[in-house]
């Protein structure tokens, strides 16, 4: 009886071996075949004659406006709440006190 116990097992693991060979086999992937890169223009580029200006400053640096400074604190006051009214308790915001509605 042990005899013919092996015998199956060992017919079952070659099935299975087989079975395992050709799905390894058939399954694998095929090569992706990619396709030829394009060709990169190395020429040198032609400057004009006089195209590049150099300058020991920002033009209109220090004339005129100069858009205000860069930086600093952000504001993180009261401002305006979203029922219109101002931060000030409840009290009427800048458009009531210029038209006198204020308290």
């Amino acid at each position: 009886m042990k005899d013919q116990t092996n015998l199956i097992v060992i017919i079952v693991a070659i099935v299975f071996m087989i079975g395992f060979a050709l799905a390894f086999a058939l399954g694998q992937r095929k090569p992706v075949v990619l396709p030829a890169p394009a060709v990169v223009n190395t020429t040198p580029v032609a400057v004009a004659e006089g195209a590049v200006v150099m300058a020991n400053g920002l033009p209109n640096a220090g004339s005129g406006n100069s858009g205000g400074g860069g930086g600093g604190a952000a504001s993180r006051g009261g401002g305006g709440s979203p029922t219109g009214r101002g931060a000030g308790g409840g009290r009427g915001g800048a458009a009531e006190s210029a038209a006198g509605n204020g308290r």
